[in-house]
């Protein structure tokens, strides 16, 4: 696949899949990277996106990070990416948080190529979204103060919606495990191999 991107080998309904579970391996981003950029279809571009964001490990991380921002990935693609990286594990979620504070001024004032405004318009709600799911996977009420205390100092008034429900999500996440946390980590002890 990766010699031949065009290759009609495999089903189109289990590329995702497959390109997802190659991914979880060490070696493979540079080939997805090839793979994306060598693919003519944007459906297939961005099954590959969604597999780079699926990678593990800092290292492979900041690539697919820094990949995100390239001119390989289309603007209105690259929150999808970034939310995968959120979503794939408590590494993933930790560096796109780093990532949103070390690239502020660029969600602040992106205007991006979005010349027509309803364009404009959905990308401020997937930076909305991507905020929101970023956040939201936190679970701690420290946390959730740090981020307060972020916003506070450098909001973004488009996503000041998606941060209240993203923070309001977290103090919810927090009072459930303070409040069932060690019934939880007994039961699931059961269950520890």
């Amino acid at each position: 696949m990766v010699e031949d991107p065009t290759s009609t080998h495999l089903n189109p309904d289990m590329q995702g899949v497959v390109l997802t579970t190659a991914a979880r391996q060490q070696k493979t981003l540079d080939d997805l990277i090839k793979l994306h950029s060598g693919f003519p279809m944007q459906e297939q571009k961005s099954r590959t996106e969604i597999a780079i964001g699926s990678v593990q490990g800092e290292e492979l991380m900041a690539k697919a990070i820094d990949y995100a921002f390239s001119d390989a990935v289309r603007q209105q693609d690259m929150t999808s990416l970034l939310g995968t990286i959120s979503a794939s594990s408590l590494e993933g979620r930790d560096a796109i948080w780093a990532m949103l504070q070390n690239k502020w001024s660029f969600w602040q004032n992106f205007k991006g190529s979005f010349i027509f405004l309803n364009l404009f318009r959905k990308f401020i709600c997937m930076v909305g979204r991507m905020l929101n799911n970023a956040i939201a996977r936190f679970d701690t009420a420290e946390k959730a103060d740090e981020i307060e205390k972020y916003f506070n100092d450098n909001p973004i008034e488009t996503a000041r919606r998606a941060v209240s429900q993203a923070l309001e999500t977290v103090r919810l996440k927090a009072k459930w495990l303070e409040r069932d946390g060690d019934d939880i980590r007994q039961f699931l002890s059961q269950y520890k191999q």
